[in-house]
C-alpha cells in the first residue's frame, strides 16, 4: 500500500512539471504559430478568422492546464530538501520612486516571500543580485545591488513549483507584515483603500487593534 502511495504521489509531481511547463510555454507556442500561419494570408477577414482561432484554442488549453494545476497543488505538499532552487527575483527598479528606500522595499518584499516559504517547512535565504560590470565608457556599476533573488532548498522540482503555486497570505496578513517590517503597504499595493488597517483591526506597526466596549 505505501509503495502503491509513494508510486502514485511520484507519478502526480511528474504531471504537476510538465504541466506547469507546458503552461509556461504556451503563449511563446501561439505566438509562433500566429507568426507562422498568418504570413500568407492578406485578407483581414482570413486574419481575424485565423486570430479567433488559435485564441479560442489557447483559452481551452490554458483554462484546461489551470484546473489541472490547482488540483495537483491541492493534494500536494512542499517537501524541504537540498536542492538550491531560485524561487523569484525582486528587482529594485519598481520601486526606484521611493528613492534611497528603493533597496529596502526590494529587500522587504523578497523577505516577506522567504517568511511565506518558512510557513511551508522550507528553508530559504535572500541573495543580492549584483551588478553586471559596465562598459568602459559608462563608468563603474551603481552601487548596492540590483536585486534580490529568494533561494529555496527542496527536494526536486517539482518541489520548487509547488512553493511558488501554494496560496499566499491573506490581504490582511501582507498588510500588517509590511507594517511589522517597517514598509507602507501601499507602494506594493498602490489600489489598497485608505482606512483597510483599522477595518481589519490591525495598526501602522501591523498590531492588533483592541476592541473596546462601547
Amino acid at each position: 500500500m505505501g509503495k502503491a502511495k509513494t508510486t502514485s504521489e511520484a507519478s502526480e509531481r511528474e504531471r504537476l512539471v510538465a504541466a506547469c511547463e507546458e503552461q509556461k510555454a504556451l503563449s511563446a507556442e501561439y505566438t509562433r504559430r500566429w507568426e507562422a500561419e498568418s504570413a500568407g494570408l492578406e485578407e483581414e477577414a482570413a486574419r481575424s478568422g485565423l486570430r479567433d482561432a488559435l485564441m479560442s484554442e489557447y483559452e481551452r488549453r490554458k483554462e484546461a492546464l489551470d484546473a489541472q494545476i490547482t488540483q495537483l497543488v491541492s493534494s500536494l505538499d512542499v517537501r524541504p530538501g537540498s536542492e538550491k532552487k531560485v524561487m523569484t527575483r525582486v528587482d529594485l527598479m519598481p520601486f526606484r520612486s521611493q528613492g534611497y528606500g528603493a533597496d529596502k522595499y526590494a529587500r522587504t518584499k523578497a523577505e516577506m516571500i522567504a517568511a511565506e516559504a518558512a510557513e511551508h517547512g522550507v528553508e530559504s535565504e535572500v541573495v543580492p543580485i549584483p551588478w553586471p560590470p559596465m562598459p568602459d565608457n559608462q563608468g563603474p556599476a551603481p552601487k548596492g545591488p540590483m536585486g534580490y533573488q529568494v533561494v529555496t532548498y527542496v527536494k526536486d522540482e517539482s518541489d520548487a513549483w509547488l512553493l511558488a503555486l501554494k496560496p499566499r497570505w491573506e490581504l490582511k496578513e501582507t498588510v500588517r507584515q509590511c507594517w511589522k517590517r517597517g514598509v507602507n503597504p501601499r507602494v506594493y499595493l498602490p489600489h489598497l483603500p485608505h482606512g483597510f488597517e483599522s477595518e481589519v483591526g490591525i495598526d501602522y506597526q501591523g498590531n492588533d487593534l483592541e476592541v473596546t466596549g462601547e
